[in-house]
């Protein structure tokens, strides 16, 4: 059927022969139909006809395009977490988009500083050493935060006293012991330790 509206009856029948009760929902063309009882092929008494017009129906694709319509002045709540709290904010769609759009230009200009800076910090550090005018490399980079550092690699000999418990019953390996027991780390960001060799091991046995 399609969606143009059309005049339908519901004709309701009885079979005096055999007692069926059968409906008949057609649409009206002008044409007769059978009033004959499809059981026992007897002729059916009418017993009422009324308008069951069918109205038309919206398709899925149409009832999606509603759902979806776009309407900028629409109220809508949405929660906002600010330094742990949460705050719900009321407000129409077309103020939404407009925040969201400032948000995306925001974060696209953060992410492009961000990009500026470290260019201009590994610019810094590299002239910084055989410049003239270190004073103003050094303004600059504490105007930005920049830290003015360097790796370099280095070798150190640490000599370790202690005490340590050894078995009594049976034999034992002070170096092996002492490797597995001893490690060196640093407590702060600025040192890492790569490798550490333990080496002229001595004890009083």
């Amino acid at each position: 059927m399609d969606n143009e509206k059309e005049t339908w009856f519901k004709w309701d029948y009885v079979c005096p022969t055999c007692d069926s009760h059968i409906i008949m929902t057609i649409k009206s063309n002008g044409h007769k139909h059978s009033e004959v009882c499809p059981k026992c092929y007897q002729p059916l008494t009418l017993m009422s006809v009324v308008d069951a017009t069918i109205n038309p129906t919206t398709k899925k694709e149409e009832i999606m395009d509603i759902s979806t319509e776009y309407n900028p002045d629409l109220i809508v709540t949405y929660k906002e977490i600010t330094d742990g709290s949460t705050e719900y904010i009321t407000a129409k769609v077309n103020e939404v988009e407009w925040k969201l759009r400032e948000y995306r230009q925001l974060r696209g200009k953060m992410i492009e500083n961000n990009n500026k800076l470290a260019t201009l910090e590994s610019i810094i550090i590299s002239a910084y050493e055989n410049s003239n005018d270190q004073d103003t490399l050094t303004s600059i980079a504490d105007l930005f935060n920049i830290e003015l550092t360097k790796q370099i690699e280095f070798t150190a000999t640490i000599e370790v006293n202690g005490i340590m418990r050894v078995p009594l019953n049976e034999g034992f390996d002070l170096e092996t012991m002492l490797s597995d027991e001893l490690s060196v780390s640093s407590y702060g960001n600025d040192v890492d330790i790569l490798d550490y060799s333990i080496f002229e091991v001595s004890g009083s046995y």
